[in-house]
């Protein structure tokens, strides 16, 4: 036995002693697919652990705010980590399940029912389940080494068995009214309504425990395969892992792909039209185990959560890396909600019996700061569903620091004061900043406020202006103030929105105050709707209210939300102007136009409410059909026999488009091409030969019609690739001919001659170095011999009939040995050394 084929049957033999893995009860489904609903805020805390006894060989289970964990025994956690219960069940094979109000679990002591408080609900004789126990129409539903059988989860009571599927080790699934099961090599399907099979199909491999479905089809993980089985039990789809690597013996997940792991990585793929196809090969994590899916950084897409080599990975889609612990061992996992917070945990066990649960809920503070007469106010709120308890507060102002630690509670503000001292005059900024390890949200942790300190006449203290106040820390006094420019001149001036006991008033020399303008806009209207590319005219008029002239104003034309084109202009009091935009190049769909004056609030207004008007409209797709094609044939061969189209549908329109082929080397199949996508589509070939082959490959629909004739030729492999007469040399099938011999010596390593002589044409056949030919070859080798000395003989006897015996003996004995040393690879080589030997001799005999 080969050092290879050794290999591959120690993999299948661990393929099938590795340890189970089900996770078939709450937070699953009937169709075993590992795609939980839970999400997560993109981190993991671990919340609690624990180290068991004995060694784990399930994922735990999560259920009303409780964990259930099984080693030799099983553990039950509540929320915070500490023990509930634990119970000794014995020996168990297959995970076990939890059903309304109890865990049942099916050990060699029975099968067990317990409630959730650990109490014994009832224990019935039954063989120990070869399979992970399901509940499907208050039917409890598992294998044992004879029969599939269901009991009553509620008494114990057995309802049916049936003895005709033996050997099930696979994790049961669920479609419409019928269980599928794998026994050994066969996948079965039995009615539950009647307890009838409807198929057992063998597909020739030993199933493990990698079944799950997705869009009502069935998918296996085989050696080194995944395969796709219909309700009928009919193979429609079939492919193996990449570079043909085996699969490792734990589940699929199903979501909008399904993922399966291999000894090389992580294999995602999905069911075409008729074809398994891979969506993505992750080969940065060989020998991973365990796949579930969920949302791990809450973004509407689902993560993939897995054990690889003694640690716990969670990547995205594109097989970015975004999580990774290490552990001591293998990891069976989990996922769902543990402490009703919303969010998911991650309950990771190790083969060890090492228990580590990990929260995905973060804090997510905010800082905000604020000034009142006495100084500066920092409010720290946790919007998080994670206490923040390990926060730092820092506030940075001229030449001073301030620094606090805090602890948020989820949900809840605290709020911290610093006396401040303005030392000069000038304009500073007062920074404040929350840090937190492990926050969700680092975007919101930052806030600033800018102070102008200045010194007032008459006063000698300082005063700060900020957020539209005036401060006086002093005489712990704050009123309302604005600095703003009222009329463009791009001059702010002094506007106070109280009255009370302030130092200054206004900008105006004589102190008085005076009403502020309005700038007043309206636009009027335009089309509703548009084609792509048509030029649009927006016009809007603005009224100026006030007593005095504004300069420097602008209008500007906001398309959803960006200014598309700005315009300057001065505005006399008292008096209305007309304005008129150009709008063009509007992407289809819908479209949002606002008309705004004074869009950076420049100016001082009273009313700054209406300084704009909006309008919606949209813009449709001009119709267009526009197809290419592409064909690759390159990596299409005759044992690779996929042909690869690819389709490019740059027009404004989905095509359903008919492939086909005359002759029919595959298939006809009717396709749809999205529009504005490339896509790529395969084409099984069949009844291809080695050598030429030519078909003419059309794609058409009524708005589009593409014919190519694609001429192949296909390189033979083996012998078996040709027709009988023939066989393989360098890709081609050649008539085995009546020519001359050539034995190639580098054919040697992989056992074939290839035999082309010109000294022996058509005497020796084409044949494999085997021991049978190595006979054959040696009869003919000793028959030339004899022929050849013989002739030496006869013409040395003519010559001196003393030595011609010896001559002709020496002869047949040089012949073999050289024969024997140079191999029969080189029987150019033996014969002319024969040659040359028995000329030499011929010449020794004759000077004698």
């Amino acid at each position: 036995m080969t050092f290879m084929k050794k290999l591959q049957l120690l993999i299948l033999l661990l393929f099938f002693l590795t340890p189970v893995f089900a996770w078939t009860s709450y937070g699953n489904d009937n169709i075993n697919s590992f795609h939980t609903d839970a999400e997560g805020e993109s981190v993991l805390i671990p919340e609690f652990s624990a180290q068991l006894s004995g060694s784990a060989r399930f994922s735990p289970l999560i259920y009303d705010n409780k964990l259930f964990a099984f080693t030799d025994k099983l553990t039950v956690f509540n929320d915070d980590g500490s023990i509930a219960w634990v119970y000794d069940s014995g020996f168990v094979k297959n995970s076990p399940i939890i059903y309304e109000d109890s865990v049942i679990i099916s050990s060699d002591k029975g099968l067990i029912c317990l409630y959730l408080d650990g109490s014994l609900k009832w224990n019935v004789s039954s063989p120990i389940a070869e399979s992970p126990l399901i509940v499907y129409n208050n039917d409890l539903i598992f294998s044992t080494a004879n029969d599939v059988r269901a009991y009553n989860p509620l008494t114990g009571d057995l309802l049916w068995n049936n003895t005709s599927m033996t050997g099930c080790t696979s994790p049961g699934i669920i479609l419409g009214n019928d269980l599928i099961i794998g026994c050994g090599s066969t996948i079965y399907s039995l009615d539950l309504g009647n307890n009838s099979v409807n198929f057992a199909k063998n597909l020739n491999y030993g199933l493990g425990k990698a079944i799950t479905a997705k869009d009502n089809n069935i998918f296996v993980a085989v050696n080194n395969k995944i395969i796709a089985l219909n309700l009928q039990g009919e193979i429609i789809g079939s492919i193996p892992f990449f570079s043909l690597k085996t699969a490792v013996n734990t589940n699929l997940a199903s979501g909008d792909e399904v993922y399966a792991c291999a000894l090389n990585g992580l294999h995602a793929v999905n069911l075409g039209d008729d074809f398994l196809y891979y969506e993505n090969v992750y080969l940065n994590y060989p020998n991973c185990a365990n796949p579930v899916l969920f949302d791990y950084n809450n973004d509407g897409h689902a993560e993939i959560l897995f054990s690889m080599n003694n640690s716990l990975k969670i990547i995205n889609s594109e097989g970015e890396e975004l999580a990774s612990k290490t552990s001591d061992s293998k990891l069976f996992l989990t996922v769902d909600n543990l402490n009703n917070d919303g969010l998911a945990e991650v309950a990771a066990l190790s083969e060890t019996g090492k228990l580590t649960v990990y929260n995905t809920a973060s804090p997510d503070n905010t800082v905000h700061l604020l000034l009142n007469g006495s100084g500066l106010i920092a409010e720290i709120i946790n919007n998080g569903h994670a206490d923040s308890s390990n926060a730092t507060l820092a506030i940075i102002f001229m030449n001073e620091s301030f620094s606090k630690t805090a602890s948020i509670p989820s949900g809840g503000k605290i709020t911290e004061f610093f006396k401040i001292t303005p030392l000069v005059t000038g304009e500073f900024y007062i920074n404040a900043s929350i840090t937190d390890a492990v926050d969700f949200n680092a975007l919101n942790n930052n806030d600033s406020i800018v102070v102008q300190i200045f010194q007032i006449t008459n006063d000698s203290g300082l005063e700060i202006i900020s957020n539209n106040h005036f401060y006086d820390f002093n005489n712990n006094y704050e009123s309302a103030l604005n600095l703003l420019d009222v009329n463009g001149d791009k001059i702010k001036e002094y506007v106070i929105n109280t009255t009370g006991s302030v130092y200054y008033d206004t900008f105006m020399e004589n102190s008085n105050f005076y009403p502020i303008a309005d700038l007043m806009l309206i636009l009027n209207s335009f089309p509703d709707e548009v084609y792509e590319n048509e030029a649009l005219q927006v016009t809007a008029s603005i009224t100026n209210t006030g007593v005095y002239n504004i300069t420097n104003a602008a209008v500007s034309l906001l398309v959803d939300g960006f200014i598309n084109d700005t315009v300057k202009y001065d505005i006399m009091k008292n008096s209305t102007k007309s304005f008129s935009f150009n709008l063009s190049g509007l992407t289809v769909g819908y479209h949002f136009v606002k008309v705004r004056t004074d869009y950076d609030a420049e100016i001082c207004e009273n009313n700054e409410d209406n300084n704009e008007q909006s309008k919606g409209i949209t813009v449709y797709e001009t119709p267009l059909h526009e197809l290419s094609v592409l064909i690759d044939t390159t990596g299409t061969t005759l044992y690779n026999n996929m042909l690869k189209i690819i389709i490019n549908n740059s027009g404004t329109f989905n095509e359903d488009l008919r492939i086909s082929s005359n002759p029919e080397f595959f298939t006809s199949k009717t396709v749809t091409s999205n529009k504005k996508t490339v896509q790529e589509y395969y084409a099984e070939l069949k009844n291809i030969h080695a050598g030429a082959e030519s078909f003419n490959l059309t794609i058409s629909n009524q708005y589009y019609y593409f014919s190519h004739m694609i001429g192949l030729n296909f390189l033979c492999e083996y012998d078996n690739d040709c027709s009988n007469g023939e066989y393989c040399y360098e890709g081609e099938c050649l008539a085995i001919p009546d020519k001359s011999i050539k034995v190639m010596a580098d054919n040697y390593s992989n056992g074939t001659i290839s035999a082309e002589s010109n000294f022996l044409t058509g005497m020796l056949p084409i044949f494999s170095f085997d021991s049978d030919n190595k006979i054959l070859y040696w009869v003919v080798v000793v028959i030339l011999d004899l022929i050849a000395s013989y002739g030496i003989y006869l013409v040395s006897y003519k010559l001196f009939r003393e030595q011609a015996h010896l001559l002709g003996i020496t002869n047949f004995i040089l012949f073999i040995g050289i024969t024997y040393v140079f191999e029969p690879a080189n029987m150019q080589l033996v014969l002319l050394f024969e040659l040359i030997l028995s000329a030499v001799f011929f010449m020794i005999m004759r000077q004698d």
